[in-house]
Order: C-alpha cells, then structure tokens, then sequence
C-alpha cells in the first residue's frame, strides 16, 4: 500500500502538470475499487486547486465486462455523456 505521501505526489503531478487543471475546471475521475485511494488523492488536489472533482467507481460494470462478453467495455450512457 502506497503512503498517503506518494499518493499526494502522484496526484499533484498528475493534476497540476498532464491534466493542468485550474480554478473552476470540472474534473471527472473514473476508478475502481482498487483505485479508489488514488482516485480520492486526484480529487482532493484538484479541490485544493480550486476544481470541483467528481469520482465516479465503474466496479460493477469492470466486473460485469469481465465476466460476460455480452457486455459492452463502453461506459455506460449516463457516464459517457459525462466525459
């Protein structure tokens, strides 16, 4: 398990330099279980830049894709109108 530490720095990376969010910016994440700790690490730096984050976990539908073939890998439709 990574330290809270890394995960900020991580997330400061990713939010302030590849994503270069700003004040106001709506920032969308998308995660998983598994990633949930990263994915809130994301949304709390982007909040202290001033965004307004949203997470939203996709597990079951991961899990769902991943156990049937029947079921579309492509977000659901709610979500993608989102993106």
């Amino acid at each position: 398990m990574k330290s809270a530490i890394t995960l900020v720095k991580g997330a400061r990376l990713i939010v302030e330099h590849c994503m270069t969010v700003k004040k106001n910016d709506k920032v969308l994440i998308i995660t998983d279980d598994a990633h949930m700790r990263i994915a809130e690490s994301v949304a709390g730096v982007s909040y202290s830049l001033g965004a307004y984050p949203l997470i939203t976990n996709v597990t079951h539908h991961v899990t769902a894709c991943m156990a049937s073939m029947a079921v579309s890998m492509e977000p659901p439709e709610h979500l993608a109108q989102a993106m």
